[in-house]
Protein backbone atom coordinates (compact mmCIF):
# COMPACT_ATOMS: atom_id res chain seq x y z
CA UNK A 1 0.00 0.00 0.00
CA UNK A 2 1.52 3.22 -1.33
CA UNK A 3 2.07 6.30 1.67
CA UNK A 4 -0.58 8.29 0.25
CA UNK A 5 -2.97 5.31 0.57
CA UNK A 6 -2.30 4.72 4.23
CA UNK A 7 -3.06 7.92 5.26
CA UNK A 8 -6.73 7.84 3.70
CA UNK A 9 -7.11 4.43 4.98
CA UNK A 10 -6.32 6.16 8.65
CA UNK A 11 -8.54 8.84 8.37
CA UNK A 12 -12.11 8.40 9.76
CA UNK A 13 -15.01 10.44 9.96
CA UNK A 14 -13.95 12.12 13.16
CA UNK A 15 -10.86 13.08 11.56
CA UNK A 16 -13.01 14.89 8.96
CA UNK A 17 -15.37 17.00 11.50
CA UNK A 18 -12.26 17.48 13.44
CA UNK A 19 -10.74 19.22 9.79
CA UNK A 20 -13.82 20.95 9.67
CA UNK A 21 -14.27 22.51 13.33
CA UNK A 22 -10.66 23.41 13.60
CA UNK A 23 -10.92 26.77 11.53
CA UNK A 24 -6.94 27.37 11.21
CA UNK A 25 -6.35 24.19 9.03
CA UNK A 26 -5.13 24.59 5.90
CA UNK A 27 -7.78 22.63 3.85
CA UNK A 28 -7.80 24.64 0.82
CA UNK A 29 -7.00 23.83 -2.93
CA UNK A 30 -3.72 25.38 -2.22
CA UNK A 31 -1.63 26.01 0.47
CA UNK A 32 0.10 29.47 -0.27
CA UNK A 33 -0.17 30.29 3.74
CA UNK A 34 3.00 28.56 4.51
CA UNK A 35 6.14 30.60 3.14
CA UNK A 36 7.76 28.51 0.42
CA UNK A 37 11.15 28.17 -1.56
CA UNK A 38 12.22 30.85 -3.88
CA UNK A 39 12.01 30.07 -7.52
CA UNK A 40 15.38 30.33 -8.67
CA UNK A 41 14.06 30.75 -12.57
CA UNK A 42 15.86 33.90 -14.52
CA UNK A 43 12.17 35.13 -15.92
CA UNK A 44 10.70 35.59 -12.36
CA UNK A 45 13.63 37.51 -11.21
CA UNK A 46 12.60 41.35 -11.28
CA UNK A 47 15.34 43.28 -13.02
CA UNK A 48 16.29 46.80 -11.56
CA UNK A 49 16.68 49.36 -14.11
CA UNK A 50 19.25 51.96 -13.99
CA UNK A 51 17.73 55.63 -12.44
CA UNK A 52 20.85 57.70 -13.42
CA UNK A 53 19.34 59.39 -16.87
CA UNK A 54 15.94 58.93 -16.17
CA UNK A 55 15.36 62.69 -15.46
CA UNK A 56 16.28 63.42 -19.51
CA UNK A 57 13.78 60.51 -20.15
CA UNK A 58 11.04 61.47 -18.53
CA UNK A 59 9.97 64.21 -20.28
CA UNK A 60 11.44 64.26 -23.54
CA UNK A 61 10.06 65.56 -26.52
CA UNK A 62 7.60 67.21 -24.40
CA UNK A 63 9.19 69.76 -21.78
CA UNK A 64 13.03 71.23 -21.74
CA UNK A 65 14.56 69.88 -18.80
CA UNK A 66 15.58 72.60 -15.73
CA UNK A 67 16.69 71.95 -12.27
CA UNK A 68 13.06 70.27 -11.20
CA UNK A 69 13.29 67.63 -13.67
CA UNK A 70 16.94 67.16 -12.35
CA UNK A 71 15.80 66.81 -8.63
CA UNK A 72 12.17 65.53 -8.71
CA UNK A 73 13.68 63.02 -11.23
CA UNK A 74 17.29 61.74 -10.03
CA UNK A 75 18.36 58.51 -8.14
CA UNK A 76 18.19 59.80 -4.50
CA UNK A 77 14.64 61.59 -5.24
CA UNK A 78 13.28 57.70 -6.79
CA UNK A 79 15.13 55.79 -3.61
CA UNK A 80 13.58 58.67 -1.03
CA UNK A 81 10.34 57.67 -2.69
CA UNK A 82 10.91 54.25 -2.34
CA UNK A 83 11.66 54.70 1.40
CA UNK A 84 8.91 56.48 2.37
CA UNK A 85 6.61 54.51 0.49
CA UNK A 86 7.55 51.34 2.30
CA UNK A 87 7.69 53.57 5.48
CA UNK A 88 3.90 54.75 5.02
CA UNK A 89 2.57 51.77 4.64
CA UNK A 90 4.11 50.00 7.88
CA UNK A 91 2.54 53.17 9.71
CA UNK A 92 -1.10 53.15 7.92
CA UNK A 93 -1.17 49.67 8.48
CA UNK A 94 -0.62 49.53 11.96
CA UNK A 95 3.14 48.51 11.99
CA UNK A 96 1.79 45.49 10.49
CA UNK A 97 3.54 44.74 7.14
CA UNK A 98 6.80 45.64 6.00
CA UNK A 99 7.22 45.54 2.18
CA UNK A 100 10.40 45.68 0.01
CA UNK A 101 11.27 47.93 -2.59
CA UNK A 102 8.53 48.23 -4.95
CA UNK A 103 8.69 48.57 -9.05
CA UNK A 104 10.83 51.46 -10.17
CA UNK A 105 8.90 51.45 -13.29
CA UNK A 106 5.86 51.68 -11.76
CA UNK A 107 6.76 54.35 -9.59
CA UNK A 108 8.17 56.52 -12.53
CA UNK A 109 4.57 56.22 -13.99
CA UNK A 110 3.39 57.46 -11.10
CA UNK A 111 6.23 60.10 -10.85
CA UNK A 112 5.61 61.45 -14.43
CA UNK A 113 2.13 61.68 -14.46
CA UNK A 114 2.46 63.38 -11.41
CA UNK A 115 4.73 65.99 -12.53
CA UNK A 116 3.07 66.75 -15.62
CA UNK A 117 -0.34 67.76 -14.07
CA UNK A 118 0.78 69.65 -10.79
CA UNK A 119 4.70 70.66 -11.43
CA UNK A 120 5.11 74.94 -11.36
CA UNK A 121 8.03 74.42 -13.36
CA UNK A 122 9.47 77.75 -11.18
CA UNK A 123 13.23 78.28 -11.12
CA UNK A 124 13.01 79.01 -7.67
CA UNK A 125 12.46 76.70 -4.57
CA UNK A 126 13.07 73.73 -6.97
CA UNK A 127 13.24 71.99 -3.09
CA UNK A 128 9.99 72.69 -1.62
CA UNK A 129 8.07 72.27 -5.26
CA UNK A 130 9.88 68.70 -5.43
CA UNK A 131 8.58 68.08 -1.40
CA UNK A 132 5.44 68.96 -2.57
CA UNK A 133 5.35 66.43 -6.13
CA UNK A 134 7.10 64.05 -3.88
CA UNK A 135 3.96 64.20 -1.13
CA UNK A 136 1.17 64.06 -4.24
CA UNK A 137 3.42 60.36 -5.53
CA UNK A 138 3.01 58.96 -1.98
CA UNK A 139 -0.57 60.39 -1.56
CA UNK A 140 -0.87 58.49 -4.87
CA UNK A 141 1.49 55.32 -4.57
CA UNK A 142 0.39 54.54 -0.54
CA UNK A 143 -3.13 53.33 -1.13
CA UNK A 144 -2.92 51.38 -4.33
CA UNK A 145 -0.17 49.49 -2.52
CA UNK A 146 -2.37 49.26 0.62
CA UNK A 147 -5.24 47.78 -1.06
CA UNK A 148 -2.82 45.80 -3.37
CA UNK A 149 -1.83 44.17 0.41
CA UNK A 150 -4.85 43.97 1.60
CA UNK A 151 -6.01 42.00 -1.73
CA UNK A 152 -3.54 40.05 -1.54
CA UNK A 153 -3.76 38.45 1.86
CA UNK A 154 -7.81 37.83 1.27
CA UNK A 155 -6.36 35.78 -1.48
CA UNK A 156 -3.87 33.47 0.12
CA UNK A 157 -6.43 32.81 3.12
CA UNK A 158 -9.54 32.35 0.57
CA UNK A 159 -6.79 29.76 -1.72
CA UNK A 160 -5.76 27.93 1.57
CA UNK A 161 -8.81 27.81 2.88
CA UNK A 162 -12.80 25.90 2.74
CA UNK A 163 -15.73 27.60 3.18
CA UNK A 164 -16.98 26.38 6.40
CA UNK A 165 -20.34 24.47 5.19
CA UNK A 166 -23.95 25.87 7.56
CA UNK A 167 -25.73 24.09 9.52
CA UNK A 168 -29.13 22.65 8.73
CA UNK A 169 -31.42 25.02 9.06
CA UNK A 170 -33.98 24.49 12.21
CA UNK A 171 -37.47 23.50 11.68
CA UNK A 172 -39.28 26.58 11.97
CA UNK A 173 -42.89 25.59 10.95
CA UNK A 174 -45.26 23.05 13.24
CA UNK A 175 -46.13 20.94 10.57
CA UNK A 176 -45.18 17.72 10.70
CA UNK A 177 -44.84 17.60 15.14
CA UNK A 178 -48.77 17.36 16.02
CA UNK A 179 -49.69 13.52 16.65
CA UNK A 180 -53.06 12.69 15.82
CA UNK A 181 -55.68 11.59 18.75
CA UNK A 182 -57.39 8.66 17.98
CA UNK A 183 -61.05 8.34 19.33
CA UNK A 184 -63.11 5.22 19.23
CA UNK A 185 -66.53 5.70 17.20
CA UNK A 186 -68.46 2.86 18.37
Amino acid sequence: MSHLSQNFATLDTAGYVGILNNGSQLNGRVDIISPSPKLDIESYKTKQTDNTYYSKEAIQGQITSNNLTEIFFSTQNINALQEAIRYRVYIESNRKYTIGRQSDQELKIIMRSIYLQYSQNLDTDCIGQTRALNQRVLDSAVPEVLSNLYQYETYRKDASTLPMPLDRAPLLSTRGTKTLELKNFM
